[in-house]
This record gives structure tokens, C-alpha cells and sequence, in this order.
């Protein structure tokens, strides 16, 4: 039995309200600059271009000895450490939290993000076609 862990904790304080403040104001134009006053979440646009800055850090921490958790950012798979970049056309992110040192929930999410990956790219090259 696992407990929330702090992906969980920081999905649910920051990431949640910034998904929904970049798709819910149309923001099209412009960089988003987000930051925290008196411990609330602000949001501010400014800029001409759009463009999405990213990073991750996936650690194992200090109760089990495998790391279940594999983030997915665009198109690369990252199983542990830290990775960052930018794009200035999408950015899509995937998070398989792992299932608490469970047998194979790291090979669970690792195989998830690979045949997610392996049917993105297929149905891509489909429309492309079109």
C-alpha cells in the first residue's frame, strides 16, 4: 500500500490550476509566467511567442529500491533523473506513477508509456497520410 506521493501532492496544488489556465483562457499568444503570492497560484502572459519550457525530476527516493514512476515528455521516455527543454509548437506529458514497490509496476509503466508511444506515432503518420 503506497501513500500519496509528491507528484501526486504538486499535480494536484500547481499543475491542475496551470493546465487549466493555459486551455481555459485561449492563450495563444504569449508566455506564461507562473509563480506563487501568499501562497496562491498567479498566472501572467506577456511576450509574442508561445513557447513551452519543461522539465522533470524522477527519483526513487528513499523507501524502495526500484523507481516505478516513468514520465513520457513529447516523445522521450524518462526513467529517472532530470530532463528539461522546450518547444514552441506542443508539449504533451505523461506521468505512469508506479504502484508503491509492487512486483513489475515498473516494468508496468514503462511497457504503458512505450506502446502509448508506439500508438501515438502510428496514428500521427496516419493522418499525415490523409
Amino acid at each position: 500500500m503506497g501513500g500519496r506521493g509528491i507528484g501526486n501532492m504538486i499535480e494536484d496544488k500547481y499543475i491542475n490550476e496551470l493546465s487549466d489556465y493555459i486551455f481555459n483562457s485561449r492563450n495563444e499568444n504569449g508566455n506564461i509566467i507562473a509563480y506563487i503570492e501568499n501562497e496562491k497560484n498567479k498566472f501572467l502572459k506577456r511576450g509574442v511567442k508561445f513557447m513551452f519550457k519543461y522539465c522533470s525530476i524522477n527519483d526513487i527516493g528513499v523507501s524502495y529500491k526500484v523507481n516505478d514512476d516513468k514520465i513520457m515528455i513529447n516523445d522521450v521516455i524518462i526513467e529517472e533523473g532530470t530532463y528539461r527543454g522546450e518547444t514552441k509548437d506542443y508539449i504533451s506529458a505523461i506521468l505512469c506513477d508506479g504502484v508503491s514497490g509492487e512486483f513489475e509496476g515498473n516494468r508496468a509503466a514503462l511497457e504503458t508509456l512505450q506502446k502509448f508511444k508506439k500508438y501515438c506515432k502510428r496514428e500521427f503518420n496516419k493522418k499525415k497520410k490523409l
